[in-house]
């Protein structure tokens, strides 16, 4: 997880971003004298683009591999012990952050099913309302994991986990609710003062 999260900052970096620029300026030098790549610098520019191309895919590459052995660890660890619980946090952070991630979603069904669904129920709040930013029409490998998540939570936990889901399916009818109460209690302000 250390490592992952190093990665990640220096991907966040300004010197990280100013060697994607750099890269990227010696890609339109290189472009833009096509016709003269016997000089030397237009050589060096489109070495440098080469080398530092190369750099960020490895860098990816550590990432993805950091992340995987990070969430199946803390998975491991949760599959075997009642002592770890809270490591169910950075699980969820970490599948969360990296949701359009097409690797770690192919990884997570079965590290989710290895874990016992009760060390999930103190993160329904975060976990349950996630449907609601998914669109009806698209199915995601996301979405899938999620729902079917959801699911065994809900049948595993129903009191825990009912309310939750209920909370957001009535959540629309707060409004006309909201509505109706100030239109009823404005009348009833005027009434009061016309007395």
């Amino acid at each position: 997880d250390k490592q992952y999260s190093l990665i990640l900052d220096y991907l966040n970096s300004p010197e990280y971003k100013m060697k994607v620029e750099l890269t990227e300026a010696f890609d339109k030098m290189s472009q833009l004298s096509m016709d003269t790549l016997s000089h030397r610098p237009i050589k060096f520019a489109r070495a440098g683009a080469n080398e530092y191309r190369q750099q960020s895919s490895e860098l990816e590459r550590d990432k993805i591999n950091f992340l995987k052995k990070a969430i199946g660890g803390y998975c491991f660890c949760l599959e075997l012990s009642d002592t770890h619980d809270l490591s169910i946090s950075r699980v969820i952070c970490l599948w969360f952050d990296n949701s359009d991630n097409l690797e770690i979603n192919q990884i997570m069904p079965h590290y989710l099913h290895t874990i016992s669904s009760h060390k999930f129920i103190p993160w329904a709040f975060q976990i349950i309302p996630r449907l609601c930013l998914i669109p009806n029409d698209v199915s995601t490998p996301f979405s899938i994991i999620l729902t079917d998540l959801v699911l065994r939570m809900t049948k595993d936990h129903p009191y825990h986990c009912i309310p939750i889901l209920l909370s957001i399916l009535l959540a629309p009818l707060d409004a006309c609710f909201l509505t109706d109460l100030y239109e009823y209690g404005s009348l009833y302000i005027l009434s009061i003062k016309s007395r």
